[in-house]
C-alpha cells in the first residue's frame, strides 16, 4: 500500500474528480473509505455526470461493511459526491500496490 494521503471532503454540490483530489493516476487500483455520516455516491466513467445526478455506486457510512470500495487497475475516472444536498462527508482514498 502506498503512503497515507490526507482525507478529501465530498459534498453534493458537483462530482470530484479522485485523480485531481488524490495525484493518483486514474486507473490505478484504489480502496476508498467513508469515514463520514454521509452517504457517498461512486461514479465510474471518463465523462463526469451532470451535477444533479443521483447514479452511481452508493458507498455507506461506518460502521456499515460497505463502507470500503475497493477499485481494480484498468477503470475508468472515479467519480465521488454525497447524496444528501447541503452535507459533506469525509472519504480517504489509497492506492493500492
Amino acid at each position: 500500500m502506498a503512503d497515507t494521503i490526507n482525507d478529501i471532503v465530498i459534498s453534493n454540490e458537483d462530482w470530484v474528480d479522485v485523480s485531481t483530489e488524490t495525484g493518483i493516476a486514474s486507473g490505478s487500483s484504489v480502496t476508498i473509505q467513508n469515514k463520514g455520516v454521509e452517504l457517498v455516491l461512486l461514479w465510474i466513467s471518463n465523462t463526469k455526470p451532470s451535477a444533479d445526478s443521483e447514479d452511481g455506486i452508493i458507498i455507506y457510512t461506518l460502521p456499515h461493511q460497505h463502507s470500503i470500495k475497493t477499485i481494480k487497475s484498468g477503470h475508468n475516472k472515479l467519480w465521488l459526491k454525497t447524496l444528501s444536498s447541503n452535507r459533506t462527508s469525509k472519504v480517504n482514498v489509497s492506492e493500492e500496490i
